[in-house]
Order: C-alpha cells, then structure tokens, then sequence
C-alpha cells in the first residue's frame, strides 16, 4: 500500500497547553525540524491497534496516522496528548511538521520518502466499550536511517491507563 502525504506547518499551541511557542521557541522548533522537510530514502510501514483487556487487538481501521518529527517541543507534547486521548488538529497542532495517511480497514498504513531521523507516529482510534463509543491515542517513535523501512506497531494497551 502506498499512501502520499503532504507535510504541513502550523504555528500553535497543543492541546492541553496555555499558549503558542514564543519566538525562542519558535526558532529551535524550525532548527531541529529542518532537516525533516527534505524528501528521504528512508519509509515506516506498520499497523495501529489497541489491546483490549483480553488481548484482543482492535484494529485502527481506516483512522488518520500522524507523522511528526522528534523535536524538544513534540517530546514536551505528545505524553499530554496521549493522556487527554487527543491529536491535535488544524490550527491546535505544535509548530512544526506534520504529515498525515490513512490506515486501510485493518489499520495497515505507511510514510515514505522520509528524511532520516526520528519520528512520532500517532493515531487516535475509536472503539465501543459497554455500548460507549470511545477514543485512545495509540502512539510509537522510531530512528530511521537513510533507507531504512521500518515496521512498526502504533499501540496502546487498554485498561493502563
């Protein structure tokens, strides 16, 4: 499966977080995420699930998987973002690249082209718990090097909450 993303850059805050990055800010967030704005050799192939209490996976079918690079700001970030269960969207993402795909109905997805680095990998997935529709960010970070396809398992484990 080959999906196409296009990287995007918003300047504004997380959800969960008072205020935009300042200027300071701002600055080493476009430094550290500079490199990451080259096209690569480098792609992530992988699958999103959850882990229901049973062991069962429940698969991220036909979610959005988000794609950001590891910055100082994303790191400060993305444990709120998995503890609110929440992916920022539009104008409440941080201010640095992200780029976005499309799991297939069984949660199989893929970036490529991707500069070496590491990366976030994030997806919020829905499921029915008790006749409750729910939502939990399954999340990963991977190293690539230059050429590298690296498979992974954006997951999270319900119930640890």
């Amino acid at each position: 499966m080959r999906n196409t993303f296009v990287p995007i850059l918003l300047l504004a805050a997380v959800v969960g977080c008072a205020a935009k990055p300042n200027r300071v800010q701002e600055e080493l967030i476009e430094q550290q995420s500079s490199p990451y704005r080259q096209r690569g050799t480098a792609s992530i192939a992988g699958r999103a699930f959850l882990i229901a209490p049973d062991g069962r996976q429940i698969p991220g079918r036909s979610e959005e998987i988000f794609l950001t690079p590891v910055t100082s700001w994303a790191e400060s970030r993305v444990p709120e973002v998995v503890k609110a269960n929440k992916i920022p969207m539009g104008d409440d993402r941080a201010a640095q690249v992200w780029w976005t795909t499309r799991a297939d109905t069984t949660g199989d997805f893929s970036f490529e082209e991707l500069a070496p680095g590491e990366y976030f990998v994030l997806c919020s997935i829905s499921f029915n718990a008790g006749g409750q529709a729910m939502e939990r960010v399954a999340y990963t970070r991977v190293m690539l090097a230059p050429g590298q396809v690296a498979d992974v398992q954006v997951t999270r484990q319900l119930g640890a909450e």
